[in-house]
């Protein structure tokens, strides 16, 4: 895969999993590969009147760091919003991802339209 920049310079990076190479090539900047972590990443959409009970619950578990977005609804047929939701997506520790669960569990079985979206954790950036 190429990254291409501005100035038209391209620069090598790989998916693979091995270990990176300690050693600094002049010409190219280091390229940490991709790894894998003990991470998930979750996608909360909720109902816009959950925000502050799931900061709470963020708070409780200590993730402190997320980013909330918010998100409408749409009907296609009648041109119209359905609905004012918002998401949180953040990255938890595994211990932390079931505890997370079980809480958003308890606002699904009361009956709130929740979804929940989680995926294993893969980092590749470009250090110097």
């Amino acid at each position: 895969m190429q990254w291409c920049e501005e100035e038209y310079e391209t620069e090598e990076w790989s998916l693979s999993f091995a270990e990176t190479d300690n050693r600094q090539v002049e010409d190219k900047p280091r390229v940490l590969l991709a790894e894998e972590s003990n991470d998930k990443r979750i996608q909360i959409i909720p109902p816009d009147c959950l925000e502050k009970e799931l900061i709470e619950i963020m708070q409780v578990l200590g993730i402190k760091e997320y980013t909330l977005y918010d998100v409408r609804e749409s009907d296609q047929l009648q041109g119209s919003l359905t609905g004012s939701n918002i998401m949180f997506v953040a990255q938890v520790k595994n211990s932390t991802f079931s505890l997370l669960l079980d809480e958003l569990s308890q606002y699904i079985q009361k009956g709130h339209d929740l979804m929940v979206f989680s995926s294993d954790v893969e980092v590749m950036t470009r250090f110097n």
